[in-house]
């Protein structure tokens, strides 16, 4: 399933008529000589990036396979565009996007992963105060110390192909570097239940769970569940009990032949 509609097409319009994919491949000095590329859009207030289209074409399809429409997505999402981060991978072979990651950095909006814990707005179930959450679990998502994943995924096209497990896995390295790069402590997210099960099996469990916050119904899911990561914690467990997982986590161990990857200004683990 792919994502329909107006929204979809003024994008899709936008990116063929300005060429916008292959302005992303064509960034560096050399021919990227890998499958697949990741490529970084910053859109800042004021000034949207010439290539948020490409960003939110992805997210689209990727959530279609959730039901959502594009019209969903930039209602629920599109406020919160100048205060993200996306990271997409591009096939280089056929020009399209392939997966993606979207992170929102300090807000005046807030973190939506935590405002929709709290909101009555339609689609949001829990309506309930973090205070007493917060508390128990004795943790303060500061806006310096903290980084949202709001959404990532693999485009459903991408869902059967060879390399589509080292697509996922790009994916969560490009969360895990920015982290480092950001020098954020925590993560907050909202799960479906199915990706729930998958990040918890791929990533060595990482979740943290709020006290008396449960599954519920959330926008296109059926059960989703808000949990959270305490970055220094995950990563020395990982450290001494999953060296493996650690080094292609945040290190990309076994990924650079696949993939060409952004440079990051943050440190790399030793």
């Amino acid at each position: 399933m792919v994502a329909t509609g107006l929204v979809r097409e003024q994008w899709e319009e936008t990116i063929r008529s300005k060429d916008l994919i292959r302005r992303l491949m064509d960034q560096g000095n050399a021919a990227p000589s890998q499958p697949f590329g990741v490529y970084r859009i910053e859109p800042q207030t004021g000034t949207p990036h010439w290539a948020l289209p490409v960003a939110r074409l992805a997210e689209a399809d990727v959530f279609a396979f959730y039901g959502d429409t594009p019209e969903d997505l930039e209602r629920e999402y599109g406020p919160y565009d100048p205060y993200s981060t996306f990271f997409i991978l591009i096939d280089h072979a056929n020009g399209l996007p392939a997966g993606m990651l979207r992170v929102i950095r300090r807000s005046p909006l807030g973190f939506k992963s935590l405002t929709d814990i709290e909101s009555s707005e339609p689609g949001r179930y829990w309506n309930l105060p973090l205070t007493q959450a917060l508390q128990a679990a004795a943790v303060d998502f500061g806006p310096k110390t903290t980084l949202d994943m709001v959404t990532m995924g693999v485009v459903p096209a991408y869902h059967r192909h060879a390399y589509s497990g080292r697509i996922a896995k790009a994916i969560y390295h490009m969360a895990c570097k920015y982290t480092l790069e950001q020098a954020a402590r925590y993560w907050v997210t909202i799960v479906d239940e199915s990706a729930h099960n998958s990040f918890k099996r791929r990533l060595g469990e990482p979740f943290s769970y709020y006290e008396g916050i449960g599954w519920k119904p959330y926008l296109g899911s059926s059960l989703s569940l808000p949990v959270w990561v305490d970055i220094e914690d995950w990563m020395a467990r990982l450290c001494v009990n999953d060296p493996k997982r650690f080094g292609w986590l945040f290190r990309g161990e076994g990924l650079q032949e696949v993939f060409k990857f952004p440079a990051f200004t943050g440190p790399t683990p030793a």
